[in-house]
């Protein structure tokens, strides 16, 4: 009798078909089933965790990222930067953490000061096409 096998919320047949899918053997999927870790069949040595994929927002200063990543590399640090400061013990965390605060207002100013450019030079595009077409109607 062949029995239906789940894996990360798929559904197989049976063992076979979930074997043949992932490119493991069957033994292998029997003894991931065995073990209780269906999910972690074909993930690899070390048996790692199903990754959530839902990046972690976050808020520094004024500013909003959709994940620490993103965060970190806006602010000109690498991508793990903001992570392995949280991660470190309170004492070491603040002064770190007083640093990427800076960073974030640093481009927190610059972006306003973008911003506040690109309407001045709107509101004079719009004015020099306006006395341009009024120009025209008097001529």
């Amino acid at each position: 009798m062949s029995y239906s096998v789940r894996v990360r919320g798929q559904v197989f047949p049976s063992a076979r078909a979930c074997a043949d899918h992932f490119g493991v053997s069957i033994g292998t999927v029997y003894s991931q089933i065995n073990r209780g870790r269906a999910d972690f069949i074909a993930l690899g040595k070390g048996g790692k965790r199903p990754r959530n994929n839902r990046e972690r927002a976050i808020s520094i200063g004024p500013l909003r990222f959709a994940s620490l990543s993103e965060a970190s590399v806006a602010l000109g640090y690498y991508p793990k930067h903001i992570s392995n400061v949280l991660g470190l013990p309170p004492e070491q965390r603040a002064r770190r953490w007083q640093r990427i605060l800076a960073a974030a207002m640093r481009l927190s100013a610059q972006q306003a000061l973008a911003e506040q450019r690109r309407r001045q030079a709107t509101t004079a595009a719009t004015a020099a096409t306006n006395h341009a077409a009024q120009r025209d109607i008097a001529a």
